[in-house]
């Protein structure tokens, strides 16, 4: 199945080495941590940002393109160490399209407190579909971490993982985007609110009604996509 991705994807490459580029810009990401990858279209599999690389240097010809046995087929110098998590979300969520990690700040606060997100601010139901967990811990890389993501992930856009960073998901890059700065900047009001005492969360009433929303959203891009697909 080896074959030249850039002559099918090339966009695609290029959306991908943006959203590394701007996570690495805007202090999502720091140094080479964290990992970016997006599904391929036509089923062969998903790019994959490489290991250790300088994202400001990073070119769509560096990309890793690996098939959904994780065999990979193309790259320099090779696909994340995070491969078997970016697998496990696709495998897990065929809504999945793109996969965002990072080390951001608020969110690594959660991370190494193990401390859930709930939800305290209404953007946080409507774009992500609820809180927000902490998965169990797993080694960076292993197939118990992806694991352990899969289950904290459940339905919703996001989780974090224990002791690392935090993850999200996408029906596309910018989605999955969206989705880290929400679960960021949400972090930081609930790190900061914590220091007033008592947190807040949104009545259930309310919570209920947007969780509503978010899941008949949720399946008209199903609908929608079937339809494309079709």
């Amino acid at each position: 199945m080896l074959f030249n991705y850039l002559d099918k994807y090339l966009g695609l490459a290029e959306e991908v080495v943006s959203t590394a580029r701007y996570m690495f810009r805007t202090g999502l990401a720091h140094g080479t941590a964290g990992n970016v990858s997006a599904r391929l279209s036509g089923g062969e599999g998903l790019l994959i940002t490489p290991s250790g690389k300088n994202y400001g240097a990073l070119s769509p010809q560096e990309l890793c393109f690996v098939d959904w046995q994780g065999k990979v087929f193309s790259g320099n110098p090779g696909p994340s160490s995070e491969l078997p998590l970016h697998l496990a979300a696709y495998f897990s969520r065929p809504d999945c399209k793109a996969v965002v990690h990072n080390h951001s700040t608020y969110a690594s606060v959660l991370a190494v407190t193990r401390t859930d997100l709930p939800v305290i601010m209404d953007e946080l139901t409507m774009v992500i579909g609820g809180g927000v967990k902490v998965a169990k811990y797993g080694f960076p890389g292993t197939q118990e971490l992806a694991l352990n993501f899969v289950e904290a992930l459940d339905d919703r856009q996001a989780a974090i993982l224990a002791n690392h960073g935090m993850v999200a998901i996408g029906a596309n890059l910018r989605e999955a985007m969206i989705v880290c700065e929400t679960v960021e900047r949400v972090s930081r009001v609930f790190v900061e609110a914590s220091r007033f005492g008592k947190i807040i969360t949104i009545p259930n009433e309310s919570y209920e009604h947007q969780r509503e929303d978010f899941l008949r959203k949720k399946a008209h891009e199903k609908v929608q996509e079937a339809g494309v697909t079709a």
